[in-house]
């Protein structure tokens, strides 16, 4: 899977917000598995939107056809537009390094306690 990261910066987060919610079918056809919307918390106008796709040509363009619609001037700076494609990292040990037993606690488990302060 390919995730698509678009950091922007919008005049309008309202407006933004509702052709975002309106424009649902439009990813769905361009084949957006899943998407998801972030803002800032101390600035709302600072936007993080993250849309996986199946494949990295995809993806692209899925991109080069949204910067096309000329959508990209109406709600966001565009000195402010930033985007990456990315891979999600395979967490899985190496075969060559084995694989360890899963009942064996490791130092960094959730269940571990943190270090006490000397």
């Amino acid at each position: 899977m390919i995730r698509l990261f678009i950091r922007f910066r919008t005049s309008d987060f309202d407006a933004f917000q509702a052709a975002y919610a309106e424009n649902v079918e439009f990813r769905r056809n361009w084949g957006v598995l899943s998407d998801s919307v972030h803002y800032g918390t101390l600035d709302r106008n600072a936007v993080v939107v993250l849309h996986d796709f199946e494949s990295e040509e995809i993806a692209e363009t899925f991109l080069a056809d949204l910067k096309a619609a000329d959508f990209l001037p109406e709600f966001i700076e565009p000195s402010s537009f930033e985007s990456w494609l990315s891979r999600e990292l395979d967490w899985a040990p190496p075969e060559e390094d084995g694989a360890k037993d899963p009942d064996q606690a490791s130092s960094m488990s959730p269940s571990s306690s943190p270090p006490s302060a000397a």
